[in-house]
């Protein structure tokens, strides 16, 4: 037997009336939603349709061609976030 026997009942009680605050959900008025709640599992997710297909990048560089202010890039140029090669100057060598 427990030692703190009112400890238990109150632990319980608290459990059971947090069910009791929550009522049917919205989605359960849906055909289907309430049995396969009540059948212990997750009703189907709905997934939003995507919004737009992805832009096309006729360069390849990585930015779509609405956002691309350098729309022919060299393949495997360094570029920046506008498409544009990135020119890195080199440091001449050091003589001795």
């Amino acid at each position: 037997m427990s030692r703190h026997p009112t400890l238990a009942i109150l632990a319980a009680a608290v459990l059971l009336s947090s069910c009791a605050l929550y009522g049917p959900l919205e989605d359960d008025a849906k055909p289907g939603r309430a049995e396969v709640r009540a059948a212990g599992g997750n009703p189907p997710v709905e997934m939003p349709a995507p919004s737009a297909a992805p832009s096309a990048d006729s360069d390849n560089d990585g930015v779509p061609d609405t956002l691309d202010r350098c729309p022919r890039t060299q393949t495997g140029s360094l570029i920046d976030s506008n498409g544009c090669a990135v020119v890195v100057p080199r440091l001449p060598s050091a003589t001795r």
